[in-house]
């Protein structure tokens, strides 16, 4: 398992709409929001994994 990420998911969405507000949609990747939250890439992507990952099981269980 992952070591738990030293940021909070609202502190993630606000750095994303932070950078997207400042530098454009073309500018949101996760280096640079890694930089902004002073970590490193990995937690940004564990993040977005779990939740498309439990988003996807959420539609397929819904949908059949």
């Amino acid at each position: 398992m992952p070591p738990k990420p030293k940021f909070t998911r609202e502190q993630l969405v606000d750095a994303a709409f932070e950078l997207v507000r400042e530098q454009g949609v073309d500018a949101l990747v996760a280096r640079e929001l890694a930089k902004r939250l002073n970590t490193t890439t990995t937690p940004i992507f564990t993040f977005f994994t779990e939740f498309v990952g439990g988003f996807l099981f959420s539609a397929k269980k819904f949908w059949l």
